[in-house]
């Protein structure tokens, strides 16, 4: 499998967060979590999808992307170690455009663990290419068919596998009806 980077951008919440919780202090055991972020990657079948282009579904989530950040807006701050909190100062989360050179049905029938690491936006235990800890990355992969597969890395400081879901549910479900024929890695 080769995945070929298209776009990088950061993607901002779509209002600011209110002043009165610019500050958000990490609870004692996230305070103490050790510092990786865990993946979790999104199939979707071009069959099962709406009459909605790949690259068209792409802007989609952005927005909507934007939207979903203003509610989750920790996810797009600044970790403060030194203070164990996180600095709720808009700054955004990178959202990656990829097209991979197969089809959806080759990456998933025999899945292969150093092919999936490549639909991540960043290998989730090691630092990434800024050396800093990220809270939220996305990466939107479009493969040869149409299929697509979302890929998150989300730090584990501020969510475990159940808000991750609710996060990107909450981004893929508005206007965009991904949930039809999903599958979940």
């Amino acid at each position: 499998m080769n995945v070929e980077i298209i776009s990088k951008e950061i993607i901002k919440p779509s209002s600011p967060t209110p002043h009165h919780l610019r500050n958000f202090k990490l609870s004692f055991l996230d305070q103490h979590a050790p510092l990786f972020n865990f993946p979790i990657i999104w199939f979707y079948d071009s069959k099962k999808s709406v009459d909605v282009e790949p690259f068209e579904r792409f802007c989609m989530l952005k927005e909507s992307l934007a939207e979903t950040l203003t509610h989750f807006y920790p996810l797009a701050g600044t970790l403060i170690n030194e203070e164990f909190s996180i600095n709720c100062n808009d700054k955004g989360v990178d959202y990656i455009q990829a097209r991979v050179l197969c089809k959806l049905s080759q990456a998933i029938h025999n899945p292969n663990g150093n092919d999936l690491i490549q639909l991540l936006p960043f290998e989730p235990n090691s630092c990434n290419e800024f050396g800093k800890e990220v809270l939220l990355a996305i990466q939107y992969n479009i493969f040869e068919c149409g299929g697509v597969a979302i890929a998150v890395c989300i730090s584990h400081k501020l969510a475990d596998g159940v808000s991750a879901v609710n996060f990107v549910n909450a981004c893929t479900t508005k206007n965009l009806n991904f949930n039809s024929g999903c599958n979940h890695y």
